[in-house]
């Protein structure tokens, strides 16, 4: 019998859900800052931590925002975070189950920046759009620089 040995170290994540609503998108992003800090070795530098943060909370903002803004209530929105060690990346996914909008400009030349964004500050950036629903998954190299 031949021993099999596994070099690949699991990966670990993070799953939150809530509604999509300033308040608990702000908690979300509190959520996984506290968990990329205890989880990701070594630690990520504090410009790419910055780039993480940023970039999710302007997707975990868009579904606050946009995403249920036809219906009365706030529906949900998820967070699902996971780490892989031997590979040093990191990919976050935010998930609502509410309605696309298009970028519409509205004169605000401040708006409707979101998405530039994220894909400025990530890797790689990924919006699947579905009748029901959106997903934004963010892609991150933490090597060490």
């Amino acid at each position: 019998m031949t021993a099999v040995s596994h070099s690949h170290t699991p990966t670990t994540s993070l799953r939150r859900v809530g509604l999509a609503d300033p308040l608990t998108a702000a908690g979300l992003r509190h959520d996984l800052g506290y968990w990329l800090q205890r989880v990701v070795t070594p630690p990520i530098s504090a410009t790419r931590y910055a780039d993480i943060l940023c970039s999710v909370n302007e997707a975990l903002a868009n579904c606050a925002e946009h995403a249920y803004d036809k219906q009365p209530v706030p529906g949900a929105i998820t967070l699902q975070a996971t780490y892989d060690a031997d590979r040093h990346t990191v990919r976050v996914c935010v998930a609502d189950h509410g309605a696309w909008r298009p970028p519409v400009s509205d004169g605000d030349d401040l708006r409707g920046r979101g998405l530039a964004l994220m894909q400025a500050l990530a890797d790689r950036c990924t919006v699947e759009r579905h009748p029901e629903g959106t997903m934004i998954c963010l892609d991150y190299d933490t090597s060490p620089d």
